[in-house]
């Protein structure tokens, strides 16, 4: 579809040296609204599940939702670069880039 407002966040757009994304709760939920054509106004667990569900697919390594420090609601997800995030059962691994 031609038109759309927000695009999903492409990991082709962030270089190694970016290890994690913040995408905001306010896009999270434009987004979610754009592509399901459902409603909601915080990040559910309706959201949470289509959200990680399309950031694997668009080539994420995975996502996590962080709390905002003054609220209850979610302050937005973080992406994990698949350039520099190793994933196992017990863990995951961002490789951070050295300063000089």
């Amino acid at each position: 579809m031609s038109g759309r407002k927000y695009k999903f966040p492409n990991t082709g757009d962030y270089p190694k040296k970016h290890p994690v994304v913040l995408c905001p709760a306010d896009r999270v939920l434009n987004l979610f609204k754009q592509e399901t054509g459902g409603s909601a106004k915080i990040i559910a667990k309706k959201v949470k599940e289509w959200f990680e569900k399309e950031a694997l697919h668009k080539g994420w390594a995975g996502c996590k939702f962080v709390p905002e420090v003054q609220s209850v609601h979610g302050a937005g997800a973080i992406l994990l670069n698949p350039l520099s995030t190793t994933i196992t059962l017990n863990q995951i691994v961002i490789q951070l880039p050295q300063h000089s």
